[in-house]
Order: C-alpha cells, then structure tokens, then sequence
C-alpha cells in the first residue's frame, strides 16, 4: 500500500513539474524551453529515486547498503539542487541554448561520476562485510563442534574431571574475538577438525580415556593460540 501511495505521489509530482512550465514557462526559445522541462524532469527523479527504488532493504537486518547512503543522497540531491540553481540562472543570464546544454552535461556527467563511486563504495562494503561472515561463521562452527563435545562427555558419561576440564575449556571460548587473518583461520578449521576426531571417542570412554585426556590437552592448546592470534 506504501509502495502505491508513494508511485502516485511521485508520478503527480512529476505531471506538476511538467504542467508548470507549460503554464508559465516562456516558449518564446523552444530549444531552451525544452531542456529546461528535461532538466526539471531529471532534478525531480534523481532527488524521489528513492521512493520508486529503495536503496537499502528495512527486511535486510545486515543493513550492508546502509554504510555509503551518505554519499549517494549527497550525489543525488547535490545534483538536484545544482541542477536546478544552474536551469535559473542560465534562464536569468539569458545564454544561449549551446551554453546552456553544456553546463548541464558537465553537471549530469559529475553526477553519474558520483553515482558510479557511490556504487563502487557498496560493492567493497558488502565484500567486507561478507568476509567478517565468513570469520564469524567458522568461529561459530568451532564452538559448535566443542559443545557437540561436551554433550558427548556427558553422555558417555566420561569422568567429572573431564567434563570439568571441557566445561573450563568451553568457557573461555566466550573470549574468542572474530579475526580476519588467514593464521586464524587455519587454526579454527585445525580445531574444528581436531574436535572431531575426538568427539568418537566418547562412545568408549573408558577404553579410550588416555587419548580423551591428551586429545583435550591438546584441544585447550590450540585454542590458547588461537587467543593469542588477531587481526591483521
């Protein structure tokens, strides 16, 4: 319902822009009378854009476009505004239609300069962003992989102090800091592989409890390190 109400304000807007000149713009120079309801005519969309074609999605928690709107609405309504001030006073000095159409070439060409930064701004945002993802996905599945873990040792069930140790080891994954560096990364997916050889050997705790014992060791070194590791 929003989307329609904001489709008929915008196209009524627009009709008025174009009505207005009809009525009291001066025909007297049809060229110049032409490129002032094109200019208008452009101003107008690039400065209500928005309201057609939304540039960050509300639904999108992630808000990924948000971090470069600044620069598009400064583009865009910079455009709008200059635009509009160059069209009265080309109209006011009275030059001539050549002069005229140049200016605002040059203004429409500064724009889609801006416009293409603004885009370029996104694109980059939107990789970084997936990229902190993507840190942050694989130090959840390591923490996963250990309460996964856990749960094995407590339905074994493997002696207290095992799970004690575990549970110490668990708590101090809370501390953990997502980090873009490929050290990190390395380590995260050796973890996670390493808790999965481990995780088997509670199906026979009892047997296998020197390697239980040693295998979590080594698991509360490897995350030592990767405490120690960060960010490039």
């Amino acid at each position: 319902m929003n989307n329609i109400i904001g489709y008929i304000a915008t196209t009524l807007g627009l009709a008025l822009v174009v009505i207005g000149w009809f009525i009291w713009g001066d025909r007297s120079q049809p060229d110049m009378f032409t490129l002032n309801i094109i200019v208008s005519v452009v101003a107008y969309c690039v400065m209500f854009v928005d309201v057609l074609i939304p540039w960050a999605d509300l639904r999108d928690k992630t808000q990924r476009r948000i971090g470069n709107s600044g620069i598009r609405w400064f583009v865009q309504y910079g455009y709008s505004i200059t635009a509009i001030l160059l069209l009265v006073l080309c109209n006011i000095l009275d030059l001539a239609f050549i002069t005229s159409l140049f200016l605002q070439c040059v203004l429409l060409f500064l724009f889609l300069l801006g416009i293409a930064s603004s885009i370029v701004t996104s694109k980059k945002i939107q990789e970084v962003s997936q990229e902190n993802d993507m840190y942050i996905d694989c130090l959840q599945l390591m923490r996963d992989e250990f309460d996964a873990v856990l749960q094995a040792a407590y339905d074994a069930p493997a002696p207290q102090f095992v799970i004690d140790k575990l549970s110490h080891i668990n708590d101090s994954l809370r501390f953990i800091s997502p980090s873009n560096s490929e050290r990190s990364r390395k380590m995260e997916n050796e973890i996670i592989e390493h808790l999965a050889t481990l995780r088997p050997m509670f199906s026979n705790c009892d047997i296998n409890i020197d390697q239980i014992v040693s295998g979590i060791e080594k698991t509360e070194r490897l995350i030592q390190k990767r405490k120690n590791t960060y960010s490039n």
